[in-house]
């Protein structure tokens, strides 16, 4: 609140938004964006989200708090999750400059498979990328994994979908007002992030592979 004189306490609203273009005093202060092709879009996000929850993780760790662990691991999950959702979808982009629509990180893999390394990479039925085939089933692995969010047998039998939506880790409730989780659950937070990490190294390897092919 901002104290006018006489007329006791009036509200003037601090904007979101402060253009800062043009101000060299603001430099380290200021965000741009708008500047992006929608491949450089793609990596810049996807970096962005991940860096985000690498950075949350770190803050957790150092914090040694119960709250802060069990407040900071939904948007933690979400940001990784929809890390890797917008890595899958920068491969496919860059690969046949389409957009491969929907959350469902299955889903967007298949269609990577299909599209782009057995499509575009493809002689005589076989794909030419050098990509061991443990690799490709590992990232089939981690993306299931993903996908069920370490839902347990009772609770997948209510939300069968598993986070196909991509609105676990946002609401934690359903459409139909159900808690996605009514058990508790608990994981470790170096796992989570290192887990991660070998995922997207995966996904890493892929892209250039396709880059490349």
């Amino acid at each position: 609140l901002v104290r006018s004189r006489g007329l006791g306490d009036v509200y003037k609203r601090q904007k979101i938004f402060v253009d800062t273009s043009g101000d060299a005093t603001r430099y380290y202060e200021t965000a741009h964006w708008g500047w992006q092709t929608q491949k450089q879009m793609f990596l810049g996000l996807r970096q962005g989200y991940r860096d985000a929850a690498d950075q949350l993780v770190e803050f957790v760790l150092r914090a040694h708090n119960i709250r802060i662990q069990d407040q900071l691991i939904f948007p933690i999950l979400f940001n990784y999750r929809h890390s890797i959702e917008l890595f899958l979808k920068s491969i496919y982009m860059r690969a046949t400059n389409k957009l491969c629509k929907g959350h469902d990180l299955l889903d967007i893999w298949m269609h990577i498979e299909n599209d782009v390394i057995e499509g575009l990479h493809s002689t005589n039925g076989k794909h030419s990328l050098n990509i061991d085939s443990t690799l490709l089933a590992g990232i089939k692995e981690g993306l299931s994994e993903l996908l069920g969010a370490d839902m347990s047998i009772e609770e997948r039998a209510v939300h069968s979908k598993g986070d196909k939506m991509a609105d676990i880790w946002r609401y934690a409730l359903s459409k139909d007002e159900q808690l996605y989780f009514n058990k508790n659950h608990s994981i470790d937070y170096y796992a989570l992030r290192d887990g991660v990490d070998e995922l997207y190294n995966c996904l890493l390897y892929t892209s250039d592979a396709a880059d490349d092919g």
